[in-house]
């Protein structure tokens, strides 16, 4: 089970709905991540992941990429349930 960081640090600098919204994005590129699992054609997914930083402060950014690391995308936490609490267990 994969026991991810703590993310309370990045809530201190990002107003809540900044927060939320990085969530969003990185569920959005869980589901990408796994169509591209299930078709076993990553070709693509980097350009994705970049993507979805679009317009996003660069804490937020560092935000999406603790969410979108290849160990969280392979436990497949449920991050709307335990992003906020801080616990990314699968």
């Amino acid at each position: 089970m994969y026991q991810g960081r703590r993310t309370t640090l990045c809530l201190d600098v990002m107003d809540y709905a900044t927060t939320l919204e990085v969530v969003r994005r990185a569920e959005d590129f869980h589901e990408t991540f796994d169509q591209a699992r299930r078709n076993a054609r990553f070709d693509g997914l980097a350009s994705a992941r970049r993507e979805a930083c679009d317009g996003l402060s660069p804490e937020a950014i560092a935000l999406f990429r603790a969410l979108t690391t290849l160990a969280v995308l392979t436990a497949r936490p449920d991050l709307a349930e335990h992003f906020l609490d801080g616990n990314l267990s699968s």
